[in-house]
């Protein structure tokens, strides 16, 4: 019996179609590769952004800087691991501009979810506590949806999930008590930080 035209010498070869079938699921892998690194990548941005901002505008106590250190080591740690070379080149300049996009949109719900009100001091005290507690969600929410595991990451970023939960507790601890929930508020735009940040992500 004849060997069909898709063998050779005995051996399956591929067929234009199943080539061409090949090729669309490397290409569907790799955005879905792309779309998780994207979503990590901005947790961690955002976390070690106001972990900086938060050292720089905020008098801290020795316990405290203790803390933002190990959540600024383990962010930094956590990009490091995901980008590698890649963070300090034009593809990794191109993925900042897009995490800067994302972070933007997910400030802007905050502040949406709790506008300014009061002096400074008592609002930016409680956004900080809004702040820290999505931030610690999503870094949870990476977690469960398996994406350092993903992405090669999984001992950083559970770290950092670990690390930014007792600063978020801080910084609810040292919120004012003029009888905001923080806590509800933060869950209130959960479901919008949600589709910002894994919009696509499997």
């Amino acid at each position: 019996m004849r060997s069909p035209k898709y063998m050779k010498h005995g051996k399956f070869t591929p067929t234009p179609k199943a080539k061409k079938l090949k090729k669309q699921t490397r290409d569907l892998e790799r955005k879905a590769e792309a779309r998780q690194r994207l979503a990590a990548v901005t947790v961690a941005a955002m976390v070690q952004g106001a972990i900086d901002t938060a050292v720089e505008h905020l008098e801290l106590r020795a316990r405290a800087k203790t803390q933002a250190g190990k959540v600024h080591r383990w962010s930094e740690e956590a990009l490091d691991k995901i980008l590698g070379p890649q963070r300090y080149t034009d593809q990794g300049k191109r993925l900042t501009r897009e995490v800067h996009k994302k972070s933007s949109a997910v400030d802007a719900a905050l502040k949406a979810a709790y506008p300014r009100q009061g002096d400074d001091v008592t609002w930016y005290m409680g956004y900080q506590a809004i702040m820290w507690i999505a931030l610690s969600w999503l870094c949870d929410e990476a977690l469960q949806r398996g994406l350092a595991d993903k992405l090669g990451c999984r001992q950083q970023w559970r770290y950092l999930a670990t690390t930014v939960s007792t600063w978020a507790y801080m910084a609810m601890y040292h919120a004012p008590d003029i009888g905001d929930d923080h806590e509800g508020i933060a869950g209130s735009v959960s479901m919008h930080i949600d589709q910002i940040i894994f919009a696509g992500v499997s």
